[in-house]
Formats: structure tokens, C-alpha cells, sequence
């Protein structure tokens, strides 16, 4: 089970293609974004780690602005929270904002995690990020922005674009 997770997002292996709602319900798939660089940011109410990248992410998103680059938020719920508190945790813009691809990964009504959370092989604890090339195949994990101001990531997407 382990080997299965960590294989999911070896670099060069072709990413999960999720559906996932956005704010307003409609499915957003990753092959939607064919020929962009993707950067998904996995975060959940009460994340102090995700605060943190926010401000970064905006940066890297700004700069690359009119490129081939989209920057997903991606909701872990679980808490099962309604569109009303959906909304208003994003106009906080503490994890995220309305200028982002703002989506949501809900856990079952049995607790499970969402096929698209086991799928990365993550437990979304702390800030997590995955990068996606425009040919649908995960990048390397460059270190978290707040290390290095997100010089790294940004590097990373300007060369992948």
C-alpha cells in the first residue's frame, strides 16, 4: 500500500485526473488544464502551515500572470461545511481567495478520505503542494515557499512553462 502512494507522485508519472467541484458546483478536471503547469494547494480549515504559503502562492500566481500557469485551491473538507461557510473562509483569504481555482476534495458521510486525497498519497498535514507539468505528469516538490520565499517554486514553473 505504502509503494502504491509513493508511486502516484514519482515525477514523470501521469497525475490523477480529479473531479472536483468548484465553489458554484461545477466539476473541474485536471484535463481541463492541458498545456498549463499546475499547482495544486491542498489546505483545510485551521492549517497554520497553509496561512503561511498563501501570500507566497499569490506572489508566484501574480508574476506568472497571462502565462501557462493556473494555481488550484484545493479544499481538504472534513468537516462537511456548506457553500455559505465555504465562502466565507475563502473571503478571509487566509488559505486561499476568489481570484484563485477554488475547489473542494469532501470527505464521505463514513469519514473516508476522498479517492483524490488517497490518490496523492497525502495526508494534507501542513502545506501541501503538487506540481503538474503542461503534460499532465507530476514535477518535483522544490521546497515549501516559506523556506525560501518561493524562489524555488517559482523556478520551477517558470522553467516547466
Amino acid at each position: 500500500y505504502l509503494k502504491e502512494i509513493r508511486n502516484n507522485r514519482l515525477p514523470g508519472s501521469l497525475a490523477y485526473n480529479f473531479a472536483l467541484p468548484d465553489i458554484n458546483g461545477k466539476i473541474i478536471h485536471l484535463s481541463d488544464f492541458k498545456g498549463k503547469v499546475v499547482l495544486l494547494d491542498l489546505y483545510f480549515n485551521g492549517c497554520g502551515a497553509c496561512a503561511q504559503v498563501h501570500p507566497y502562492l499569490d506572489t508566484i500566481k501574480n508574476r506568472l500572470k497571462g502565462r501557462n500557469f493556473v494555481l488550484i485551491s484545493v479544499f481538504w473538507d472534513t468537516e462537511r461545511i456548506s457553500k455559505n461557510a465555504w465562502t466565507k473562509l475563502i473571503e478571509r483569504n487566509v488559505f486561499t481567495n476568489f481570484e484563485n481555482l477554488n475547489v473542494v476534495a469532501r470527505r464521505s458521510i463514513r469519514g473516508q478520505d476522498p479517492v483524490f486525497i488517497r490518490r496523492l498519497g497525502s495526508n494534507v498535514g501542513g502545506a501541501t503542494l503538487v506540481y503538474i507539468g503542461k503534460d499532465g505528469k507530476y514535477l518535483p516538490n522544490p521546497v515549501i515557499p516559506t523556506f525560501d520565499g518561493g524562489k524555488a517554486a517559482l523556478k520551477l514553473i517558470s522553467d516547466n512553462l
